[in-house]
């Protein structure tokens, strides 16, 4: 029964509405869609960033566990200044 009755108050509010006296120009029209491509660009690419650089950080750290050069003591040159210290005199000599 409501569902009826709202068929046809629907049926008949559109066979009665005027139409509207407005006109979307192309600069309205253009300025409104690149405002919404704004908007969900840069929440897509704020979700990438935060996605992303934690996950940059995580494959740097395991590139340098796998990577790091290991000095005679075992431990690594990248973790210890007196290596890194060496390792600038011997290119300054050169």
């Amino acid at each position: 029964m409501r569902l009826k009755f709202c068929a046809t108050a629907a049926a008949f509010s559109l066979m009665l509405s005027q139409p509207a006296l407005a006109y979307v120009g192309p600069g309205l029209g253009l300025g409104t869609l690149g405002a919404i491509l704004g908007v969900i660009i840069s929440v897509l690419l704020a979700i990438v960033g935060i996605v992303w650089y934690p996950m940059k950080r995580l494959l740097r750290r395991m590139r340098t566990k796998h990577d790091a050069p290991i000095d005679e003591q075992g431990t690594d040159s990248e973790h210890n200044p007196q290596i890194e210290e060496q390792g600038k005199d011997l290119e300054h000599d050169n």
